[in-house]
């Protein structure tokens, strides 16, 4: 299992693979400008071994998407950081 740290501003998404995913990822943190524009691809990529994620900045809109993903569920640690997220998006984390 990996870890992967993206941080900073890569200015396009070349730093991230195709539709594959990352398999063997285990750790993922997104830092950055690019946090919330990696979001969509996030949560189509197909990463079986995730468990970890850290996001920072994220908003409403950007967790309602990550919910969808077919990793999200598996996850042992969600971090959160200098978002803008309501009551209503963090109680749906409960469920």
């Amino acid at each position: 299992m990996f870890t992967h740290d993206v941080a900073g501003d890569p200015g396009d998404y070349g730093r991230f693979p195709g539709a594959g995913g990352f398999r063997e990822l285990a750790h993922l943190f997104v830092r950055g400008a690019q946090a919330r524009r990696v979001v969509p691809w996030l949560a189509r990529a197909r990463m079986p071994k995730l468990i970890e994620l850290l996001l920072v900045g994220l908003k409403n809109i950007d967790l309602r998407i990550l919910r969808s993903a077919p990793w999200f569920a598996r996850l042992w640690m969600l971090y959160l950081s200098h978002g803008s997220l309501n009551d209503r998006s963090v109680v749906a984390l409960t469920r």
